[in-house]
This record gives C-alpha cells, sequence and structure tokens, in this order.
C-alpha cells in the first residue's frame, strides 16, 4: 500500500486462457503475486476459481489482490469463501486482512470484530505492526463508533465531472491564478519507440483552464513540468509563482515506485529552468507530495511525505526549512503527527495554523482518512479526523484548502472507474458552510482538542485512562474476584518500586543499550504510571461535579493482565483490580461518591469488564522463569492495568430524571466443551431506568448460533439467549465473539470464552 498510494496507479491486466495446466497456472499465480501484478493476479484467480472453487490459496490471492485494487466488495467475497473452507488459520494475517476490507466497505462491527479475532487466535508467524494496529483499534473502538455516527454539515462536497475527471486517476491538484493543476495517469495512446518505461499508462501533470462558459478540455503540461522516462506528479508553487517542485518517480516493479523532489525556477525571459534535483531527497527512499507555507518571518517551508529511516511508521510526514537557495535538514514532524502507519499528502493553512493529511492508521473510516492538527514545525496538536462527508470508507488524500471551498482526491463509489466502482480516483470540491459551532463528537479520540469551558469536554477529554498495578497485585497469589485494597495503595506501592523495575529491566546490558532501558524504564513510570494517576485525580473532581449538577452517570472500567499464568487466574486477577478501583472511589473525599453509587437506581453506576489476558500483546513473554521479560519488561508492565475507558452521561445542568438503559450480561465467560454440551443460556438484564432496545446481536463466526425471545427489556427485567455451537465447523474450542448493539448510548462488545476445560 505505501508504494502504490504515491502515485495512485492503474495498471492494465492480461486474460488468461483455460489451456494452461493447472499446475502451471498456479505456479503463474503466485509469481504474478508476489511480482506485485495485481490485476493479472486477480483475473488469472478468478479464472481458475471457475474451474475449481475449493483452491484456498486462490481465493487468498483473488482476496489479497482485491483489496490491493481497492476492489473491496471482492476482496470481502474472496475472504469470506476461506471462512467457508476453513482455512482461515493458514494465512497468518487473515483476520486482519478482513478487518481492514471490512472496514473499507463501512462494515464497522464486523471489521472490530475481526481485529479482535485476530488478536486472539493462535496463530503463529502473525505481523507485529498489523498487531499493534488491531490492539488499537481495539482500545478505541468507541472511537470509531463516534466517528461512525458524526457528520460535518459545513462541508458540502461534489464530484467534478468529465473532462476534469476519466475513467482512470486523478489526484495531486492545487488552484492558482483560475487554473486547476492535477496529476492524471492516462494510457499511453501514442507508443513513442524512446519510452524507457513497458507500462502502458503514465502520470502526467495536466492544467484546467477555468472558462467563461464552464470547464475547458484539461491540457498536458511540457517540458519541464513532462519527463519522456519518468513519471511526474505532485505539483506544488511557491507563494508568487516564481518557483515549483514536483515529484520525478521510477517504476522498480509493476506497482512499485520511488519519487525524487525536483526544483524549478522562472527565469527573467519567463521561460522555466530546467528540473533541479533537491539535496534533502535521500538516495534509495521517496521524497514526495511537497506542500508549501510560510512562517511570520518570511522562512519557506516544505513539507513532505518519505519512507526514508528515523520515522515512527511506513511513510511519514516531515519538513524543511528553506532560506534563500539553501535547503536545511528534514526534519520529522514527530509522534503526534506520524503513526506506526502511514501519513501522506500534507496541506498547510498558514492562515489558521493548521495541517492537513492523511493517515491509514489513526482511528478512521477507511483506508486512508482526512485528519487536521493545529501547529508549526514539529510542535503539533494531536489530530483529528474531519468525519463525514471529506471521509469515507474508501481512501481520502490531498485535501486542498482555497478559502471557503477546497479539493480532494478520493475512490469513493461514484468516482469514475473502468473496473470496479472504487478501482480509481477522482478529484472531488468541497464549499465550506458556515455555522455558530462545529462540534466534536470523537469524545474518545485519542487526541487534545484546545481546552473549552465545557465539563463534557473537559471529562471526555481525559478517557480513556490507564491504571497501571505491579505483577499479580492486588492481594497476589489470591484466587478471589474481590479485594479490600484501594488503587491508591496499589499505586503507591508500584511507585516505590520503580528503582527495581529499572534494575531488573536493565540487567545484563552494558553501555548505550543499559542507558536506554534505564531511560525507557523512567519515562515509563513518569508518563503513563504517574500521569495517568494525576489524570485519575483531574478526572474525579470533574465527574463529582457532573453527579452535583444532577446527571446520571455509567462508568465502564475493564481490567487486563499480562499474560503470565492461566485463563481463570488472570480473569480473577482482572476483577481485583477494577474492584481496588470501586474501593479507591468509595472512599475519595470521605466517601463523597457513597451516596451517588447507592439505591436501586444510583446516579453512579459502574459497569465492570474483566477482560483479562485475552487483549494482551501476544509478543508479551508469559514464562515465569525469565522475569524480566515476563514481570520487568515495559510490554509486561503495559499489559496490567485497569482502564477507565468510557463515561456515558446525561450532563444536566439542573437536577432531572433522565431514562438510561443498561445492558448487562450474566457471564463474559462461556465453557462449551463437547457435542453434548454445546448450548449455553445467557441472559440480558436492563438495569437502568429507561427501556432497553435489542437491536442486533452479531456473532463474529459461522459456526456461532443464537437466538433471543425479546428485542424489548423493561427496567429490571430480563431476556435470555441460547447460545450454541455448530461442531461440524468446529473441530476444537476457540474464541468468538459477540456483539450485543442496543439503544445505550455507547454499543458494547462483549468477549465470549470458549474453551475446553481438560
Amino acid at each position: 500500500m505505501k508504494n502504490a498510494i504515491v502515485l495512485f496507479f492503474l495498471l492494465g491486466w492480461t486474460t488468461w486462457g483455460f489451456t494452461q495446466p493447472t499446475n502451471f497456472a498456479l505456479d503463474e499465480l503466485k509469481k504474478k503475486y508476489e511480482k506485485g501484478e495485481y490485476y493479472n493476479a486477480y483475473v488469472l484467480a478468478s479464472e481458475l476459481l471457475q474451474r475449481d472453487s475449493f483452491l484456498a490459496n486462490v481465493w487468498f490471492i483473488k482476496g489479497k489482490s482485491g483489496a490491493e485494487l481497492f476492489l473491496y466488495d471482492r476482496a470481502y467475497e474472496a475472504f469470506q469463501h476461506i471462512i467457508s473452507l476453513g482455512k482461515e488459520k493458514d494465512y497468518p494475517d487473515f483476520f486482519f486482512d478482513l478487518a481492514e476490507v471490512s472496514r473499507s466497505l463501512g462494515k464497522y462491527d464486523e471489521a472490530l470484530a475481526y481485529y479482535h479475532f485476530y488478536q486472539f487466535l493462535d496463530v503463529p508467524q502473525k505481523t507485529k505492526e498489523k498487531l499493534k494496529k488491531a490492539a488499537y483499534y481495539v482500545e478505541f473502538k468507541d472511537s470509531l463508533l463516534h466517528l461512525v455516527q458524526s457528520y460535518d454539515s459545513t462541508f458540502e462536497i461534489s464530484h467534478l465531472p468529465m473532462p476534469v475527471n476519466s475513467p482512470y486517476s486523478e489526484f495531486a491538484h492545487l488552484e492558482r491564478n483560475d487554473s486547476l493543476f492535477f496529476t492524471s495517469i492516462r494510457p499511453l495512446y501514442d507508443k513513442d519507440p524512446e519510452h524507457l518505461l513497458g507500462n502502458e499508462f503514465f502520470s502526467s501533470l495536466y492544467v484546467l483552464r477555468f472558462g467563461a462558459f464552464g470547464y475547458k478540455k484539461p491540457e498536458k503540461l511540457p517540458y519541464p513540468f513532462a519527463d519522456k522516462n519518468k513519471h511526474v506528479a505532485n505539483l506544488v508553487f511557491n507563494w508568487d509563482g516564481t518557483e515549483a517542485w514536483f515529484n520525478l518517480c521510477e517504476q522498480l516493479a509493476e506497482t512499485k515506485f520511488r519519487c525524487d523532489a525536483y526544483a524549478i525556477k522562472k527565469m527573467s525571459t519567463g521561460k522555466w529552468s530546467r528540473p533541479a534535483y533537491v539535496p534533502f531527497n535521500l538516495p534509495g527512499y521517496s521524497t514526495t507530495q511537497l506542500a508549501y507555507a510560510r512562517d511570520s518571518l518570511g522562512n519557506e517551508i516544505l513539507f513532505f511525505a518519505s519512507d526514508r529511516p528515523g520515522g515512527y511508521g511506513g511513510m511519514d510526514l516531515w519538513y524543511v526549512v528553506k532560506k534563500g537557495d539553501k535547503y536545511g535538514q528534514p526534519i520529522n514532524l514527530g509522534s503526534f503527527i506520524n503513526s506506526p502507519g502511514n501519513e501522506l499528502t500534507p496541506f498547510y493553512d498558514s492562515a489558521n495554523k493548521t495541517l492537513y493529511f492523511s493517515s491509514d492508521y489513526w482511528i478512521g473510516l477507511g483506508g486512508y482518512d482526512v485528519f487536521y492538527a493545529k501547529g508549526f514545525y514539529n510542535k503539533w496538536e494531536k489530530p483529528h479526523n474531519l468525519r463525514k462527508p471529506i471521509n469515507s470508507p474508501a481512501h481520502d488524500v490531498y485535501f486542498f484548502l482555497a478559502g471557503d471551498y477546497g479539493y480532494l482526491t478520493s475512490n469513493r463509489k461514484g468516482s469514475f472507474a473502468l473496473k470496479g466502482e472504487t478501482c480509481c480516483y477522482d478529484i472531488y470540491a468541497f464549499n465550506i458552510v458556515p455555522k455558530q459551532k462545529k462540534e466534536d463528537s470523537l469524545a474518545h479520540l485519542p487526541s487534545s482538542e484546545p481546552p473549552h469551558d465545557d465539563l463534557k469536554t473537559r471529562i471526555t477529554s481525559l478517557l480513556p485512562i490507564n491504571l497501571y498495578f505491579h505483577n499479580d497485585y492486588p492481594d497476589p497469589k489470591s484466587r478471589d474476584s474481590t479485594t479490600q485494597s484501594t488503587y491508591q495503595e496499589n499505586y503507591e506501592l508500584y511507585i516505590y518500586l520503580q528503582d527495581k523495575f529499572i534494575r531488573e529491566y536493565s540487567r545484563g546490558l552494558e553501555g548505550s543499550a543499559k542507558e536506554k532501558a534505564t531511560k525507557d524504564m523512567e519515562d515509563f513510570f513518569t508518563t503513563e504510571v504517574t500521569g495517568n494517576y494525576q489524570k485519575l485525580l483531574e478526572f474525579l473532581p470533574l465527574m463529582l461535579e457532573d453527579l452535583k449538577n444532577g446527571s446520571k452517570v455509567v462508568l465502564t472500567i475493564q481490567g487486563f493482565t499480562s499474560p503470565l499464568t492461566t485463563t481463570e487466574y488472570n480473569l480473577n486477577l482482572a476483577k481485583r483490580r477494577i474492584k481496588s478501583i470501586i474501593q479507591f472511589l468509595k472512599q475519595y473525599q470521605n466517601g463523597v461518591f457513597v451516596p451517588y453509587m447507592q439505591g436501586d437506581t444510583p446516579a453512579l453506576r459502574i459497569i465492570e469488564k474483566p477482560v483479562g489476558e485475552i487483549l494482551a500483546d501476544k509478543t508479551v513473554c508469559d514464562n515465569p522463569h525469565d522475569q524480566r521479560n515476563s514481570i520487568y519488561s515495559i510490554k509486561a508492565s503495559r499489559e496490567r492495568r485497569v482502564q477507565i475507558a468510557s463515561y456515558q452521561s446525561t450532563f444536566n445542568k439542573v437536577p432531572v430524571v433522565q431514562s438510561i438503559p443498561i445492558a448487562r450480561f450474566s457471564t463474559h465467560d462461556v465453557m462449551i466443551t463437547s457435542l453434548h454440551d454445546s448450548c449455553k443460556e445467557i441472559t440480558i438484564t436492563n438495569e437502568g431506568t429507561g427501556t432497553l432496545e435489542i437491536k442486533r446481536i452479531f456473532a463474529s463466526h459461522p459456526w456461532v448460533k443464537f437466538n433471543y425471545d425479546k428485542t424489548q427489556i423493561l427496567p429490571k427485567e430480563s431476556a435470555n439467549f441460547r447460545l450454541c455451537v455448530d461442531f461440524d465447523q468446529l473441530k476444537k474450542s476457540k474464541l468468538a465473539l459477540l456483539y450485543l448493539e442496543t439503544n445505550e448510548p455507547i454499543s458494547n462488545i462483549e468477549v465470549i470464552y470458549l474453551r475446553d476445560d481438560k
């Protein structure tokens, strides 16, 4: 994906006949796929499957190729065939790939389930980076669900017609002097024997003049804005149009490119100079998608995307300062902007000191979403998603602002395409309609909103709060599910052990490695252990203020453990950790919260969700004899936590009575061990004050069957549903997810354990 999106390339494909022997065709299919010839691989796979629909490897290549070609619905169908064949465990990253495709189709509940499944299944050789992203989406699932429901009505978006867009790909647009400049990938109708590329498609720069009677036909820009032997893309001008930069890209393989930045200047004759290779290119890596800005001192800044070393993920955003004809050293924008994934297509709005860019990692609706962040140079606030309609389940990139309107590149449904409705990129225009106040509905998105004197914003901006514990605390070696200790006691013990953690974590290391281990552990205790405790102390007075206003509050607390010891032991440990938080609340300020926690309809209701080890990083050591890694490592330490995950409140300004439905499962731990014990009854109780509506129950795997007897549950009433396993499809016990969608303010995902007691 990283290299494909640099040019958003559209490739041709070859039709394969049925006369080739199957073994030869399978070998050819594998070669085409491994070389990145995804169209050829996709078409050949489709033809082979017409002959034999039981070839799981062929379905897999068709699905992966379809995903690379943005044919999301066909990729999803191919992956579902693999599940029906029972071959999903043959591919270590299968459920991650299916989650990503599901998200690109807008199947967000399924995507969350598959992200969970990818973490849970005990399949070796899973990709570390993909595990990290899956864990991120699981942890911030509420942010995704909020984002799905969010819409920014200040944006009105429209699809530019032909001849601006074509059935191929148009992108990298900018408006200047009543003209729209953009990049387009179009076929080489005129075969030029001097061309060094064997490709039938070529990337070039175009300009569209705005006429009095509408759009004129786009014109291809001549030299020096063109090159016979390299792809040209991503044009940008300086403030007065006397200098410009663009990319010249070489084709390394059919869908892999490497791009360099070049500069040209307008000479006194009015002509443009030859393209000059800029000094901040790095041989062997891409320097692409430049964006121009100026600071208050008149210095010129060029933002760009690059996969060069020193970043945080695949493609990162960087900048250089230009003074006169001299460029400074490239500087990374930092981890607030750059993620473990890819960040692309920067645009800087100097008037509002806001950076716009696209990311495929931060919580988003699809492949790439557009985000914005306030700041400059490498000092940034955390990014915010621009939401719908700017973003969609497809790729949304190249956000360009031109006052109260702008442009966007997207392959969303409705784009012109020759093959598949989301195969190709088009340019979209948007207008900004003013309104009094833009509200941020992403309360749980991991970002920092500028402070407002608003109780709801102040509370939700602190979430989630992760509170860490020493190994096996509270009450070590206990199998109880409750405790009398408070989190404050556990926090103070943990801080007291900081020196021991540093000593054990750096044991056996020398020199710079020892210094790094020491600093990393010190940073963990300062930033995460102490930092989150301080967030808790900020959070509690705000919650108290909300309760005093007469609000009804539901607090969801999740308990996690490292993978050390057994699943059953860790579930009880997770429950004890949650109870220590509740004990802390009861003793806070001489019991100020206790009256709100009492009665049949308490104002403060706590939902306890003991997760245990099931979401723990699979790379965390679980060997009790390797204490450095299983107890004293930062990885293991991060898993030993309780998370205040969500805060649901009526946020009343004056005391009023509100009806809030609250669903609680009778158990999180279902054991189904044999054909004779293939079904269990689970109860849903409405512990709230309003009618609970069950909209849907979704199982993440076809071997889980269920039915239920009520769709509406009155306060204090219960309903049962029957959970069964089809053992014809399930050969041995696995882990399943059950997704319950209700009319609660925030949906819940419940983890159901299916395991063998032998």
